[in-house]
């Protein structure tokens, strides 16, 4: 029984496996330790990414941000946990470097923050953000707006917003996003049914 060891919360045992993980000197074994993952410890890699310092040509971050099994908002999650340059634009570079994509997602406030971070911080400039099956709020897309500069707001000209079905509450979010983002020059609602109370609130 001296071996085991119990901890209070997962998220303890997942900072020590990723601080685990900056002691490994050689990047082909970190590597090795990530493909076993199979996307299973996201948690323990966002918080590999806010330890480790990254080089522009690091093998590590590379695999990361072009794992194809994981989705752009975990990239951009780990892009922030990183506080440096060169994820956000690797992040924009293994995808697309106007368009920001999401699929599936109920967004928290940490997920807003890290958006708004890697808009903020990349050379690239984003002119496009697309939300499929995504769940919005008002007091989220607030916050977002309010960690972008002018000039971040003034190049999204698309946004896309495709959901089977939108509550009220979505639609005024989507309002308050269009009202604020007065540069918008394309709304993509492709597939999603709006309906009488939906045109009351994105035609306010």
């Amino acid at each position: 029984m001296e071996d085991l060891y119990t901890f209070f919360h997962l998220t303890f045992q997942e900072f020590l496996a990723a601080f685990y993980l900056t002691t490994l000197r050689e990047e082909h074994l970190v590597i090795e330790e990530a493909k076993k993952s199979h996307g299973n410890l996201q948690m323990v890699w966002k918080f590999y990414c806010g330890i480790v310092q990254f080089r522009d040509d690091s093998e590590v971050l590379n695999n990361i941000m072009s794992d194809p099994n994981t989705d752009v908002l975990y990239k951009a999650q780990c892009a922030f946990e990183s506080q440096q340059q060169c994820p956000w634009d690797m992040l924009l570079e293994k995808t697309d470097t106007n368009v920001l994509s999401f699929k599936d997602r109920n967004f928290l406030p940490t997920d807003y923050l890290a958006i708004s971070y890697v808009i903020t911080s990349t050379r690239h400039k984003v002119t496009s953000l697309l939300f499929t099956e995504c769940t919005i709020d008002k007091e989220g897309v607030a916050f977002f707006l309010g960690k972008l500069q002018e000039v971040h707001l003034s190049n999204i000209t698309h946004l896309g917003y495709q959901k089977k079905k939108c509550t009220i509450l979505e639609f005024k979010s989507l309002h308050f996003l269009l009202d604020q983002l007065q540069s918008i020059k394309v709304l993509d609602l492709d597939n999603t049914p709006i309906g009488s109370e939906g045109i009351k609130c994105l035609s306010r």
